[in-house]
């Protein structure tokens, strides 16, 4: 009996120590319980937001890339909506399959939306598809398919910049050297624009030494005589020959000889050019 009493006395004391026990876990449990909102709102780490990945529900639209002149601050709302309108043209004039698409799209649009660099753009685009056979045959047949692209060089000329210049004579002359279309044709043509590109480049103040080379190569190219353009371009030359490479002295001396114009300046200076620069000619 005695025994009996003391296993019971002895179960009933670990009993109560295990209900202390329990309560203080219970107790502790708790307490974190309601602190840990306060803790993990407190102690949260701040990541770098580089190292914090996207949502993956997000698509990411490729953003287009613009040059220096379209990534400048635009003046005012008209033209940044000039912008988008050029480079919504520049890509449907990459899609063209062929120049009358090209063409056809120069022609539908509303003269207020293209921009002198849009139609130095086209004649690019234009140049670049006669590598086909087909289209050479096509403007041989019948020049005046480039009509409507002659129109929009004539609208836009007078604004153009010294690069859609260099760029639409280069790619004219080339047109013309590549169809073979005879003086003729051109004179009907093609002469109003040879002209307008002329007058526009003497106006213009600054040129760097690739467009100054391009437009004298174009309008050599054509064995088109311009002395005024030829005089304005020597002077030019002359002053900025330290900025010619030797593709641009190459072309140059070849643009002044072609054309017979005299100009011993130009050669005197290009040739001392030339011999500092004479391991960059191929």
């Amino acid at each position: 009996t005695a025994k009996l009493i003391i296993n019971q006395s002895s179960c009933l004391r670990r009993m109560s120590r295990f209900h202390q026990l329990c309560r203080t876990a219970s107790a502790y449990v708790l307490t974190i319980l309601l602190l840990m909102p306060i803790a993990t709102q407190s102690f949260t780490p701040s990541l770098p937001s580089s190292l914090i990945p996207p949502p993956r529900c997000v698509t990411i639209h490729r953003i287009p890339v613009l040059s220096a002149t379209q990534r400048a601050p635009f003046k005012n709302e008209n033209q940044g909506i000039q912008v988008a309108h050029s480079y919504e043209l520049r890509q449907e004039i990459k899609e063209c399959k062929d120049i009358r698409a090209v063409l056809d799209l120069c022609q539908n649009r509303e003269k207020s939306t293209i921009s002198p660099s849009d139609v130095s753009f086209c004649w690019n685009q234009v140049s670049s598809f006669l590598s086909n056979s087909k289209e050479i045959e096509r403007i041989k047949e019948d020049p005046t398919v480039l009509t409507p692209l002659f129109a929009r060089t004539t609208e836009k000329c007078d604004k153009m910049n010294s690069r859609s210049l260099a760029i639409t004579s280069q790619r004219l002359a080339q047109i013309s050297s590549k169809s073979k279309i005879g003086s003729e044709v051109w004179k009907v043509i093609g002469s109003e624009v040879w002209n307008l590109l002329e007058k526009r480049a003497i106006e213009i103040k600054a040129f760097d030494s690739k467009d100054i080379s391009n437009i004298l190569w174009a309008f050599a190219k054509v064995r088109r005589k311009a002395p005024a353009l030829f005089n304005h371009f020597a002077s030019k030359a002359t002053t900025q020959i330290d900025d010619f490479n030797s593709q641009d002295i190459s072309n140059t001396l070849w643009s002044f000889a072609t054309i017979g114009h005299q100009a011993p300046e130009v050669f005197d200076s290009a040739a001392g050019e030339a011999i500092n620069k004479l391991d960059t000619f191929k």
